[in-house]
């Protein structure tokens, strides 16, 4: 009996050890995708700005 429990036991711990390697590869994963979704939308937000300000100007001072 006692060999049984301890065999479950170790393919317990195996499993759990997988399971968190796994989950720190798809947790860096999504730090990386978060980092360049959030780089990508400043950049967007830079050129809407840029856009509005060359919308403010006068027509004497120049088109985009």
């Amino acid at each position: 009996m006692m060999v049984k429990e301890r065999s479950d036991w170790e393919n317990y711990r195996d499993r759990l050890l997988r399971e968190a390697k796994d989950f720190e590869k798809h947790k860096v994963a999504f730090v990386e995708e978060k980092t360049k979704f959030e780089a990508d939308r400043k950049s967007e937000e830079w050129g809407h700005e840029g856009q509005a300000s060359c919308c403010r100007r006068s027509p004497r001072e120049g088109a985009c």
